[in-house]
């Protein structure tokens, strides 16, 4: 990812967070992407992309993993 659309990325979701979570800065984010070219629609290939907020420790990432997924599981939105 070019360091310009990181910088994108990552002021897209603390302008994001702040207007969902009352003004609340970010100090931590999981993004994952799907994603298909169109020639493999039709053998249903997937690939998938991860990003995540520039020094942040392993184990964030994983929590916040972990946490959509209990979100998800309980169908809370």
């Amino acid at each position: 990812m070019s360091a310009e659309t990181k910088a994108a990325l990552d002021q897209a979701i603390a302008v994001h967070v702040a207007d969902e979570l009352n003004g609340a800065m970010v100090n931590g984010y999981a993004l994952i992407a799907a994603g298909a070219n169109t020639e493999d629609f039709d053998n249903e290939r997937v690939q998938y992309l991860s990003e995540f907020a520039d020094r942040q420790p392993h184990y964030v990432g994983l929590g916040l993993v972990r946490a959509l997924q209990l979100q998800l599981e309980s169908g809370d939105d």
